[in-house]
């Protein structure tokens, strides 16, 4: 999608419309312009993600990098709620959510089910 700086075209709006009235012309090319204006000023706007370049990104990283670093996972464990002809089911010590398959970490809150991390 390419979005337009709405600015610029009012710019380019308002020169044209000066250039019509210099020449003498306050018809339909006059009238045209003019609501032309109008619309753009009346249209409908999106929101632009903002990007981060260069040394902003750089910084953002490092401060990314060293959240996941202090982050400490809670330790759990799976306990099997019950058997199911779809399999068993497993049940997250730390937040209580249902899984059909364990795994190394609870998707829900993030525990680690890996056992005791000192292994």
């Amino acid at each position: 999608m390419r979005l337009i700086d709405a600015d610029e075209l009012l710019k380019a709006v308002d020169k044209e419309r000066e250039y019509l009235i210099a020449r003498g012309q306050t018809g339909a090319e006059h009238i045209l312009v003019h609501n032309f204006r109008d619309l753009i000023d009346n249209a409908p706007t999106v929101e632009q993600e903002v990007y981060i370049t260069g040394e902003d990104y750089n910084l953002y990283m490092r401060g990314y990098n060293q959240a996941r670093k202090d982050f400490e996972r809670p330790q759990g464990e799976w306990i099997r709620k019950q058997v199911s002809p779809a399999g068993c089911i497993y049940v997250c010590s730390q937040c209580g959510m249902e899984e059909v398959i364990g795994g190394n970490f609870c998707w829900n809150c993030g525990a680690d089910m890996r056992g005791d991390k000192n292994d």
